[in-house]
């Protein structure tokens, strides 16, 4: 039976990957703050729009808290202005970044 992605095992997080964890955590947490600045908004405002403590949002924006999917996309929903963005599907010319997620990234 061939290997797929769907069925190899899971490794160990690399050092790599543990590095673009932070950086993209980093970036959504100052993205956000950056956000609530422009609008003249508050942490405490967030909280309450999101339905969340001042405490729990003060962790979110620290850049160390693991936010899901669902918590950025409410967090963009709320502040009415985008978060993440995901690049375009490759081209077919553009293979070898399928072949190599970070390719590029060095």
């Amino acid at each position: 039976m061939a290997t797929t992605l769907l069925n190899v095992q899971p490794k160990r997080i690399t050092h790599q990957q543990e590095e673009l964890f932070t950086q993209f955590s980093l970036d959504i947490a100052q993205r956000v703050q950056t956000i609530l600045a422009v609008q003249g908004k508050t942490q405490k405002e967030l909280a309450q729009a999101m339905g969340k403590t001042e405490s729990e949002i003060s962790k979110w924006l620290s850049g160390t808290h693991n936010l899901t999917l669902k918590s950025i996309a409410k967090l963009q929903t709320v502040l009415k202005a985008p978060i993440i963005s995901v690049s375009a599907p490759a081209r077919p010319d553009d293979m070898h970044s399928l072949k190599d997620p970070f390719y590029g990234l060095e």
